[in-house]
């Protein structure tokens, strides 16, 4: 698919699904059968994760160097928020989230097992979790409520834990059938969240309430 030449986008829709295809960011209506649009943003190789903030439009993920970066969906306003220095290069960012109500960027890192926040004009508030034991990885907020969902990792097991946004009352919410879940998304609507187990091919959510598991979709292929 190529790259829209467009100077700008239409007003976007109200319900939408983001996704990165290494390269590129691209931008799915829900409900529609309108092909998919390649956001006109220029981003680095190996896009590994993203977010979106709907009142600013703003387009955030996270680069092949380790950078946390910016852009208004039509291409414009492209900054980096988060910079990893050359001699830290090694600093392994996994993944990103909003808090779209304080207007925070919560993220976590591989190498330093950290959950850390820090405003969205750059300026860092601190590490909000560190666990050397049970690593954080995956990582979704829920700004309503002033919780987040992180999944966690050991050598040979995973767990999803809650937490409030500042750390603290922090709790495990699932710690068996679970291999390698790799992604987290949240359905406020629906009241419900969501992961993917990338070892088990599967898609499971969650009722928020009562934390009870159903099984969505299996990839038998």
């Amino acid at each position: 698919m190529a790259m829209t030449s467009s100077p700008s986008l239409s007003p976007a829709p109200l319900s939408f699904l983001l996704f990165s295809q290494r390269a590129s960011i691209s931008r799915m209506v829900l409900g529609d059968q309108s092909p998919d649009i390649i956001l006109p943003i220029h981003v680095m190789r190996n896009v590994r994760a993203v977010s979106y903030d709907p009142l600013e439009r703003l387009v955030y993920w996270l680069d092949g160097r380790q950078n946390i970066r910016r852009a208004r969906d039509d291409g414009s306003m492209s900054s980096i928020i988060v910079s990893s220095p050359v001699q830290q290069v090694d600093n392994q960012l996994h993944d990103l989230s909003l808090d779209l109500y304080s207007r925070h960027i919560y993220w976590t890192c591989e190498t330093t097992n950290t959950i850390t926040v820090q405003k969205m004009d750059g300026r860092i508030i601190g590490v909000v979790v560190k666990d050397d034991t049970d690593k954080p990885r995956a990582i979704v907020v829920n700004a309503e409520k002033g919780y987040m969902y992180f999944t966690t990792v050991q050598e040979h097991s995973a767990k999803i834990e809650g937490a409030s946004l500042d750390g603290t009352e922090r709790e495990t919410l699932f710690s068996t059938g679970l291999i390698r879940p790799v992604a987290l998304a949240l359905d406020n609507r629906l009241g419900k969240l969501f992961w993917v187990d990338a070892d088990l091919k599967r898609i499971e959510s969650s009722d928020l309430t009562d934390m009870i598991r159903q099984r969505s979709q299996r990839n038998s292929g």
